[in-house]
C-alpha cells in the first residue's frame, strides 16, 4: 500500500488498505472517509496502487470486486462507476500487484487474477468501457515512455507497445533469456537502460537506438 496526496480544498492524503480507501487527517489521525473495497475472499490483498487523475482516483483489485472509479471533489468520494455488481467477465479492470497506466483518458492495464486469465487491456477513463483487450499475455508490468507502454511480463518477455486507444499495436518483443518466473517487479528506465528484475537476477538493457 502506498500513502497519495490529492489537490483537493485541504490536502488529503490517500491510503489504499486490505479494507479500501481511507482519507485522513495528517494532523490528528483522524478519519474523514473510509470507501470499503475488498473481495469476500480471506486470502484476499489490494496490491495495486491507485490511479490519480485530478480530483479522481482509481481503485483495482482481483479477488472479486474489480475496479471503481471515484470522485473526491469535497473530500467524500462518489462512485463515477463501479464493477461491484457486474460478473466476473463484466468487470472493467481486475489488477493483481500490477499498477495500471493513464493517458489521455483511458487507462491501459493486466488484468487477472492468475497467469493463464490474465489479459491486457485498454479501458476509457471516464465509463469503464473497455475499448480492446489481447488474452493470455500472463500478468505484465507497464511503464509509459515516449508515447508507448513498456511490458514485462511475470515470465520475462518484454514488448513495447504503442499507447493506442483504438487497438492493440505491438511495435517490437522480445524474451530476456535471464529473467525467470516470477517478475512481478516493475521495470525502471533510466538514461536510455532499463532494469529489470526475474527470480534471483536482476538485468540492465540497453534501450537507446543505434545512430545511423
Amino acid at each position: 500500500t502506498e500513502i497519495y496526496t490529492l489537490s483537493l480544498h485541504d490536502a488529503l492524503p490517500i491510503y489504499f488498505a486490505r479494507g479500501g480507501l481511507l482519507g485522513f487527517d495528517p494532523r490528528t489521525g483522524e478519519t474523514a472517509f473510509h470507501y470499503k473495497w475488498r473481495a469476500r475472499d480471506k486470502e484476499s490483498v489490494n496490491a495495486t496502487n491507485p490511479v490519480v487523475v485530478g480530483d479522481q482516483i482509481l481503485v483495482t483489485e482481483c479477488y472479486g470486486p474489480g475496479a471503481s472509479l471515484l470522485d473526491l471533489k469535497g473530500g467524500k468520494p462518489k462512485e463515477v462507476w463501479a464493477d461491484l455488481e457486474k460478473e466476473k467477465f463484466d468487470k472493467a479492470l481486475m489488477c493483481h500487484w500490477n499498477t495500471p497506466i493513464h493517458h489521455e483518458g483511458f487507462v491501459y492495464g493486466s488484468s487477472g487474477r492468475h497467469d493463464n486469465e490474465a489479459e491486457l487491456r485498454c479501458v476509457e477513463w471516464k465509463t469503464g468501457d473497455v475499448k480492446w483487450r489481447v488474452k493470455r499475455t500472463f500478468r505484465t508490468s507497464l511503464l509509459k515512455v515516449d508515447g508507448h507502454l513498456v511490458n514485462l511480463s511475470e515470465y520475462g518477455d518484454l514488448s513495447l507497445i504503442k499507447l493506442n486507444s483504438e487497438k492493440h499495436e505491438e511495435v517490437s518483443k522480445y524474451s530476456v533469456p535471464e529473467l525467470q518466473y516470477p517478475c512481478w517487479a516493475p521495470p525502471v528506465l533510466s538514461g536510455g537502460l532499463l532494469y529489470a528484475r526475474g527470480k534471483g537476477k536482476l538485468v540492465c538493457l540497453e534501450l537507446i537506438p543505434e545512430k545511423k
